[in-house]
């Protein structure tokens, strides 16, 4: 998770807020066009699939680039 209560004064102020949404934006356009068929001209069901892969693949990077990870279960 996200320090919230103590931020190193050591740590690294990690990339600018506009270089990660653009490596969002460029990973998720990536998966969009992935998304789309390859044997045809996409339909509006393909274009509404492609969308929500984007912003299935956006989301998921921009958390990923913000630091948010699983948390880890001690096991017994």
């Amino acid at each position: 998770m996200l320090d919230i209560a103590y931020d190193p004064p050591s740590r690294s102020p990690g990339k600018p807020l506009k270089w990660i949404l653009l490596d969002s934006l460029v990973i998720a356009g990536i998966a969009f066009v992935a998304s789309l068929p390859g044997d045809r001209l996409p339909s509006e069901l393909d274009l509404y699939v492609a969308m929500r892969v984007f912003l299935y693949a956006f989301f998921v990077q921009l958390a990923v680039e913000r630091g948010l990870k699983a948390r880890k279960v001690k096991r017994r």
